[in-house]
């Protein structure tokens, strides 16, 4: 999106007896074009969004090979 200046992330998986536990890391700055308050509600409404919508996709598929 426009209103990410830099953006990481890491995702990290560990096995343990019978699942596997995930783990998942970001760091986003934003840019400065807004009040912090306006940007920051934006940018996580942004990823919290993308983020269910992957996480969706990651369990579909992990359910379709099982």
């Amino acid at each position: 999106p426009v209103f990410i200046d830099s953006f990481a992330g890491s995702w990290i998986f560990k096995p343990e007896a019978g699942f596997t536990k995930a783990k998942f890391i970001y760091s986003i700055k934003s840019k400065k074009w807004a009040l912090p308050f306006i940007k920051d509600r934006m940018a996580a409404w942004y990823f919290l969004s993308v983020v269910k919508r992957r996480l969706n996709g990651l369990k579909s598929y992990c359910e379709s090979v099982t």
